[in-house]
């Protein structure tokens, strides 16, 4: 069985490392952008899940799940924030989880 693969977008570096060790610890294959712009080279058809923040310098996670669904439509894109002034579009993620992470939350979303 294949491992599924993750992308974990944010440009806070403490909630990457938190994101990592857990998904690490769930056996999950993992790759980690530290904003959009890095996300967008690196994102391709090889990724299942796309696990990003909103609010980051140039590109925001809207920006980010947009491409992600157009490189992968079946790629499951959530997305972890702080509600801010940048309102998500709703309707290009599969789950939307509020900062900071509750991390049964982040295991029901990725399982």
């Amino acid at each position: 069985m294949l491992k599924r693969k993750i992308l974990i977008v944010d440009d806070d570096v403490i909630s990457v490392t938190l994101i990592s060790e857990l998904v690490k610890r769930l056996g999950f294959d993992f790759s980690c952008a530290f904003s959009g712009e890095e996300a967008m080279k690196i994102i391709d058809n090889s990724f299942d899940i796309v696990i990003t923040d909103m609010h980051m310098f140039k590109i925001s996670g809207n920006d980010v799940a947009r491409y992600a669904k157009e490189i992968n439509s079946f790629a499951r894109v959530i997305l972890c924030y702080y509600p801010m002034h940048i309102k998500p579009e709703f309707e290009l993620f599969d789950n939307i989880i509020m900062k900071p992470i509750e991390f049964n939350e982040l295991i029901a979303a990725i399982s």
